[in-house]
């Protein structure tokens, strides 16, 4: 977002001076550290990235700082905050205390007269009954005649990957204001860094509408995947071709963005947001009558997609071994990413160490990392191992030769994100290994 803005230029043709604001953690210095000296704390394939970060610093319109006194000059500021939900798996809540602090700070420091957009994802009417008072009445504090403050809700459908910074640029955005006024400069803002005519804005009618509509986005998506899982499975079981299936089905449009079953559902957004509709009913409007059942169910369903790969090793070793040597490659929970939150990869190998079973991983794009279990930047050898399970497509794995690399391997490889296409299969018959593949029987 801060590349985005620091290359877009504000109604006056002028470019943003932009600053990005870290919790004051030896994490948090160590990023603001790093962006001041010229390095990215993101790696990312995009190449846009590096590029719009270099003209930044060089026009001297971006850096990044721990010091809350940077909201004292603001024009407009952007809260992305993360968020969390507590015990996934169990009675879900979230603890808003660090958000609630954040917000209270951002109010004893901001002017009065400055935009206040919040793109994290929150649970429906957070906006509204939680960041609008605490704002507002600190605000007073400072400034007893305040009556009102410009504030919005806008989420991003930002896609990390090798069109990051267009998935912000890009991209349809919704967006809703606290009131007209609101609205109206929330409105103008977005139109200085989207490309409005190929990707129109919408305006919502509350934050709560714009906020619950980000939670079905993810909800429908997730539930997708959920969903298809399950007929990638009847697939495997009857020996048939779930992907070829799909492609057939994805040719009528009101069908096309059926989902793929995989390894299963990872990163920020996915794995948790499903839940908010619930969060959003009971600690918000103290509503506990309003029950979610597709979406809780969609995601224990994803959070034990895993499983399929246990099992088809399980059904794949042979009997008189004891401990298993496997390889995993690829631990971000998407291509191309190094972002390893709620990973699926990671989930499969904890399942894994569990069963005794010896584990090697590699990524290709994650550094400075420690793992409880064995983790290799360097591509190591198949013949060490007797099963390597294709995580993650990477670019660095589509490019890698695999009959060469395959060459004296003598074990099981197992697909788990349709990596293999028919063609890649069919080079690969004549070795002596066995290819197993999700969604396919």
């Amino acid at each position: 977002m801060c590349m985005a803005l620091s290359s877009a230029k504000d109604k006056n043709g002028k470019f943003y001076d932009v600053i990005g604001v870290e919790i004051d953690s030896e994490i948090g210095k160590k990023k603001v550290s790093d962006i001041n000296q010229g390095i990215i704390p993101i790696n990312s394939c995009d190449d846009n990235i590096s590029k719009k970060f270099k003209e930044a610093l060089s026009r001297g319109n971006f850096k990044a700082s721990i010091s809350d006194n940077c909201f004292s000059d603001a024009d407009i500021i952007i809260i992305d905050i993360n968020l969390d939900v507590n015990d996934l798996e169990n009675k879900a809540n979230i603890n808003f205390k660090n958000f609630k602090n954040a917000i209270r700070t951002i109010g004893k420091k901001m002017p009065k007269d400055c935009l206040v957009i919040v793109e994290t994802t929150v649970p429906p009417g957070t906006t509204e009954e939680i960041v609008y008072p605490l704002l507002l009445n600190t605000l007073k504090e400072r400034f007893p005649d305040v009556l009102r403050i410009n504030l919005a809700h806008s989420y991003e459908r930002v896609m990390p990957g090798e069109n990051y910074i267009k998935s912000i640029t890009d991209y349809w955005r919704v967006y809703a204001g606290i009131d007209k006024k609101s609205s109206l400069l929330c409105k103008k803002f977005l139109e200085t860094f989207i490309n409005i005519y190929d990707y129109p804005l919408t305006q919502l009618s509350t934050p709560r509408s714009s906020e619950t509509a980000k939670i079905i986005e993810n909800s429908y998506r997730a539930a997708n995947i959920a969903f298809i899982n399950e007929w990638g499975l009847f697939a495997e079981a009857i020996g048939i071709d779930i992907f070829e299936i799909i492609e057939a089905i994805k040719l009528r449009p009101t069908h096309n963005n059926i989902m793929r079953p995989g390894l299963g559902v990872g990163g920020y957004c996915l794995t948790k947001d499903p839940i908010m509709g619930s969060i959003s009913a009971s600690q918000i409007y103290q509503n506990n009558s309003l029950k979610f059942p597709i979406s809780m169910h969609s995601m224990e369903i994803n959070r034990l997609m895993p499983n399929n790969v246990i099992n088809l090793i399980n059904n794949n070793i042979k009997k008189q071994t004891s401990n298993i040597s496997i390889l995993v490659l690829g631990l971000s929970y998407r291509e191309d990413i190094d972002d390893i939150r709620y990973s699926p990869s990671i989930n499969l190998i904890s399942k894994m160490i569990s069963n005794k079973w010896s584990v090697t991983a590699h990524d290709p794009l994650i550094e400075d990392a420690i793992f409880p279990f064995e983790f290799v930047q360097k591509l190591p050898s198949p013949n060490k191992f007797e099963f390597i399970i294709l995580a993650v497509p990477h670019k660095f794995y589509k490019n890698l030769n695999w009959t060469k690399w395959l060459n004296e391997f003598k074990g099981i490889l197992v697909d788990s994100n349709n990596f293999l296409t028919n063609k890649k299969i069919d080079k690969l018959k004549n070795f002596d290994f066995k290819i197993l593949k999700i969604g396919r029987g």
